[in-house]
């Protein structure tokens, strides 16, 4: 199919094999697998739509990997943060907007720094429920 061949394409041209480490796969001996495999499962989740209903079940869950982790979570951030985002943006329910925006600020919390990259996207969802009188305090501690 053709998006082999693109993938083919892409791998010839993107990094000479010489330069690749050797590729190291995750065992269920080492330390960050079970966290990694968990992540894996909630993201497919928070990516799908029909299963919005269970969005503010997942949160709860990637919430309680990342205060487990520390810092440790740092390397997940790209996996989750962009779909936290996106589902604060489409979801219906006012409820799990709010609890999903004092998620992002607890995540703050937890990486601080880390989450520099997603700074600019935080503020445009920011800007997005700035009017919204009920979203006005979590995003208040959110932008603290």
């Amino acid at each position: 199919p053709a998006h082999l061949y693109m993938y083919g394409q892409y791998a010839m041209t993107a990094v000479p094999v010489s330069e690749l480490p050797p590729a190291r796969r995750l065992t269920p001996s080492d330390e960050d697998f079970y966290p990694t495999v968990a992540v894996q499962a909630l993201t497919r989740i928070l990516k799908d739509p029909s299963l919005a209903v269970h969005h503010g079940m997942v949160m709860q869950a990637v919430m309680y990997i990342f205060n487990s982790l520390g810092l440790r979570c740092v390397p997940f951030l790209d996996r989750i943060v962009p779909h936290i985002l996106k589902t604060i943006r489409t979801c219906g329910q006012i409820s799990l907007r709010e609890a999903l925006l004092q998620q992002v600020a607890s995540l703050a919390g937890i990486v601080r720094d880390h989450l520099r990259p997603y700074v600019p996207s935080i503020f445009e969802v920011v800007e997005e429920f700035w009017s919204t009188t009920r979203h006005l305090s979590t995003i208040l501690a959110l932008v603290e």
